[in-house]
């Protein structure tokens, strides 16, 4: 982040294109370990069916984070998830 913030101070792009070769670095490095986990899994999944069904456990999200609903100039907290089911969020 720090070549981002010299970036924006400077505007040279000089800085911009450290950053952004470092920011590509560290996206294909991650999306790699992705992969071999998604590899790993699927290749003991057969055997080991409780570690392809955490996997898919930990990749499900229902929950709906709060949100704020402006009506008529005044600002409500929605938390509950019915109300925010009933707002068409």
């Amino acid at each position: 982040m720090l070549n981002f913030n010299r970036y924006m101070e400077t505007r040279e792009p000089n800085y911009l294109n450290k950053y952004k070769y470092y920011k590509n670095k560290i996206r294909s490095g991650t999306r790699r370990a992705q992969r071999l986990e998604q590899c790993d899994v699927s290749a003991q999944c057969k055997r080991n069916p409780k570690k392809f069904w955490n996997y898919v456990n930990s990749k499900i999200s229902t929950r709906i984070g709060d949100m704020i609903l402006e009506q008529d100039g005044r600002s409500k907290e929605l938390t509950d998830d019915y109300d925010k089911a009933a707002q068409g969020f």
